[in-house]
């Protein structure tokens, strides 16, 4: 989640200026706004303070962004502000009197006793420190010379807590309230300089550059961040297709098919390792709650298989998958099944004229107008370039149909994009011939593609304010909303772990954190970080099906229910 932007009193400018300047935050994946209504030595002791903190607020919400504000420590302030209904409400501790409300040190929360709503915002309090650097325009950073105060520096590193902690209050989640804080009294303990922001700015992708030196201490902070954060969010149970070392000594890359009667399909490679000679396709069955023993479908010579995907087809049940030592000389094969993945036909190369075409890691999607769109991508040590690929005969044959463009030259452009470009598109239609990409890229952001005439041609893409590890991401839609399974985290083969889910309603403009499949952090048995990746995730009668690799000797499947009963 990407920080706060500093507007104040005396900065902000005309409400119709402030309108354009936010809007063009929110497009560039800001998280919102932290609102200083104050000049000289007052903060919101008049009508002016107050019409500027409900201007703020309520330009915010118009923006789809949050609005922290600042005030000082007067019960009546307070009360004042609380009526406007901001996302929080930031106090100075150091101002502090014994009229105050109570607040814990060096973070805490304000005990209520009358007067305000009781259902509302939590207040933070911390020592104030100058020049923080905030969010600002085009993902871009400002070194402020303000007196943001260190709180503001907090709401940049740790925004997403700040949410957690008003949520869980609005739950009555006193347990998760407690933990939430109790995390945000150990961040204040890192006092962190704006040097210290920049960094982690930048390690986490906003905006992406290199930095000038490693700073082992403020990646460890980084990575206890994201444990603690998704290991507060609501889980989903999942089950291992298999134990570790029972079939073979590796497996990943699967895809997952739910079927009407009930059954679940899982395809995936697996055998010694990774691109190892004996690597074939493999399948697992669910049926009755329970996974059958895995089976080889596939072997087509004694060279690696990769990256099958499984889906439903005109003339049955359709695998496509990839031979090959190398990426560059993959050739894809499909096999069918009539029998509901019972028996399979004799794998065939998927056609001569597009030598590695079809699906590769994530599902074909079906138009309005009956064709299907394939996400594909051309590999080479100097270039991933992602395209979608058409079937027009129910899934038997795909041919090229055009490239997804990428801006890998004009860095000065805000869809510029480091690195070797970009694979593994995952897909959706959200109306009649408008068909959208989300990218794994090494940018540290997925990146988004547009088309308006069904996938015939693309926008050039460009960053969304998802973070992307260089890894699987996929995505299924239900109804009017889009679920999202990715790795949370950033950089060039980043951590694979945890992995979560997010869901937008407004067609992939925003996500929200949904639930979280797993967050290990450490594979205690092999003695190596956890691997938690290439998830897979298909909607089907209210429930979404996912399976994903469970660091690398199983596979694991979760089912989320959306609603009750199956349609």
């Amino acid at each position: 989640m990407a920080g706060f932007e500093w507007y104040s009193m005396l900065s902000a400018g005309s409400e119709n200026g402030l309108e354009k300047r936010l809007a063009r935050l929110a497009r560039a994946g800001c998280a919102g706004v932290f609102a200083v209504p104050a000049y000289e030595e007052n903060s919101l002791n008049d009508d002016r303070g107050l019409r500027f903190a409900e201007t703020m607020i309520r330009l915010c919400r118009a923006a789809g962004m949050k609005c922290l504000v600042f005030a000082d420590a007067r019960a009546d302030t307070i009360c004042a502000l609380d009526a406007l209904r901001p996302d929080a409400i930031v106090m100075e501790a150091g101002a502090l009197t014994e009229e105050s409300p109570k607040l814990g040190a060096p973070l805490g929360l304000w005990a209520r006793s009358g007067g305000c709503a009781a259902d509302t915002s939590f207040i933070i309090g911390s020592r104030r420190e100058e020049g923080v650097p905030f969010y600002a325009d085009d993902a871009g950073l400002l070194s402020s010379e303000l007196d943001a105060g260190y709180v503001g520096a907090l709401a940049n590193v740790v925004p997403e807590f700040f949410q957690m902690l008003k949520s869980a209050l609005d739950a009555g989640d006193r347990v998760r309230a407690e933990n939430a804080l109790d995390f945000l009294r150990v961040a204040a303990g890192y006092g962190f300089a704006p040097e210290d922001v920049e960094y982690l700015y930048i390690k986490e992708g906003i905006p992406s550059a290199p930095v000038a030196r490693e700073r082992k201490e403020l990646d460890a902070f980084l990575r206890l961040k994201r444990y603690m954060y998704y290991s507060l969010l609501r889980h989903e149970p999942s089950e291992l297709l298999t134990g570790y070392d029972v079939s073979f000594p590796e497996c990943h890359a699967s895809t997952v098919l739910p079927l009407e009667d009930g059954r679940v399909l899982c395809v995936y490679f697996a055998g010694s390792h990774e691109g190892a000679d004996d690597v074939g396709i493999w399948l697992s069955a669910r049926e009755n709650g329970a996974w059958r023993r895995p089976r080889r479908i596939a072997k087509v010579n004694d060279t690696a298989h990769w990256n099958p995907v499984i889906f439903a087809a005109d003339d049955g049940i359709r695998v496509v998958f990839r031979v090959g030592r190398t990426i560059p000389g993959w050739v894809s094969y499909t096999m069918t099944s009539a029998d509901g993945g019972e028996t399979w036909s004799e794998p065939m190369p998927l056609g001569a004229d597009n030598p590695a075409g079809g699906p590769v890691r994530n599902k074909p999607i079906r138009l309005a107008d009956g064709r299907m769109l394939a996400p594909n991508s051309d590999e080479s040590a100097e270039a991933w370039l992602p395209r979608v690929d058409e079937s027009t005969d129910g899934g038997r044959t795909f041919r090229r149909l055009a490239p997804i463009p990428l801006n890998r030259t004009d860095e000065a452009a805000p869809d510029f994009m480091p690195g070797v470009g970009a694979i593994q598109p995952t897909l959706w239609e959200s109306a009649p011939g408008r068909v959208h990409a989300l990218l794994r890229t090494q940018a540290g952001r997925v990146y988004r593609s547009d088309s308006e005439d069904g996938g015939r041609t693309w926008s050039t893409a460009y960053p969304t304010a998802l973070p992307n590890n260089n890894s699987g991401i996929d995505l299924a839609v239900d109804g009017d909303a889009l679920y999202l399974a990715l790795n949370p985290t950033t950089g060039t083969w980043g951590p694979r772990t945890p992995l979560v889910v997010m869901k937008s309603t407004d067609n992939g403009e925003t996500f929200a954190d949904f639930a979280t499949l797993a967050d290990d952090p450490i594979d205690d048995r092999h003695g190596r970080e956890g691997q938690f990746c290439y998830p897979a995730i298909v909607a089907r009668g209210g429930r979404l099906h996912i399976t994903y690799t469970h660091n690398r000797k199983s596979i694991a499947y979760a089912e989320i229910r959306l609603r009750e009963g199956r349609e």
